[in-house]
């Protein structure tokens, strides 16, 4: 009798301390997934600038980031938590997206975009101006948002929403400005974060995530992650190209899965190896998904 009830707990031990089965396609996808990370680092190791980068298969949620907490000059990929903060600001029913707000000189920024063009005494909704900050990067749409909403709670409602390394400063409006003390900052790791709660739609009621998705595939860049996009890819993102910093983040919407990509760069001699660069870890994240048809 001692004997069987032995042999019963042997047995029972047994089987509860079975590690779960991992399928043959879990072991394929591991496999390529570290193999596109090696691809990507080798990419990295070969850029003579800084770089942070995250990807995330968001189809079967693996993340792999370098270089996440550093600090880098945002450029114009600040304008993707602009973009969250006066959508938060339209959810919470302090602003509405019919607003109307007149151009006038002091609205005016050099850089990106066609509203500095404009003439003075325009109007523009408040969504025109996201639409136009974001498809066309436009600096001046965004003073207007800015300061629509003020930069003080532009920077609260980064907080508030987890973005703890973002920040917007006045100064970085104006381009004539080398100090490092006007810049706004962000890291790889906020970005990704903002991006996959949008993704997730996590921020806001559902039907504002879409808009927020439907508006960033609308940007008009293509010399950096939409260089290399199958025809039958869809992204939506942002961009930033300022003081040495070259960047480019967004979601890649496939039919093999969706992806997570953000790259930022910065201390860049040359803009143009820069994009070559984002371009290359597109492209290889791409050919990358395309394994899965």
């Amino acid at each position: 009798m001692l004997k069987k009830l032995v042999y019963l707990f042997v047995i029972i031990y047994a089987f509860s301390t079975v590690q779960p089965q991992i399928s043959a396609d879990d072991y394929q996808h591991k496999k390529l997934w570290n193999d596109l990370i090696a691809a990507v680092n080798q990419e990295i190791l070969e850029f003579p600038g800084k770089v942070g980068l995250a990807l995330t298969d968001l189809t079967h949620d693996v993340s792999y980031t370098y270089n996440a907490d550093h600090l880098m000059k945002s450029a114009s990929i600040i304008k993707l938590p602009i973009m969250v903060a006066v959508f938060k600001e339209f959810n919470d029913g302090k602003i509405s997206f019919t607003e109307r707000y007149e151009l006038t000189d002091a609205h005016r920024v050099g850089g990106s975009g066609k509203l500095k063009y404009a003439e003075t005494g325009s109007w523009y909704t408040i969504y025109e101006l996201v639409y136009i900050m974001i498809s066309e990067s436009d600096n001046t749409a965004a003073k207007m948002l800015t300061d629509i909403i003020g930069f003080s709670r532009m920077n609260e409602i980064f907080k508030s929403i987890g973005l703890t390394s973002t920040n917007i400063s006045p100064q970085s409006f104006n381009l004539d400005d080398g100090e490092i003390a006007g810049e706004s900052y962000t890291t790889v790791r906020d970005i990704a974060q903002v991006l996959t709660r949008i993704y997730g739609e996590e921020l806001f009621q559902r039907y504002l995530s879409k808009q927020m998705i439907a508006i960033l595939k609308m940007t008009v860049d293509r010399k950096r992650l939409n260089k290399f996009l199958p025809d039958d890819f869809e992204l939506a993102h942002k961009t930033g190209l300022l003081r040495g910093a070259c960047h480019d983040a967004g979601i890649v919407f496939s039919p093999h899965g969706d992806m997570l990509l953000c790259v930022m760069t910065d201390n860049n001699g040359n803009y143009r190896q820069a994009k070559e660069f984002i371009a290359h870890i597109g492209d290889i994240t791409y050919r990358w998904l395309e394994q899965f048809k």
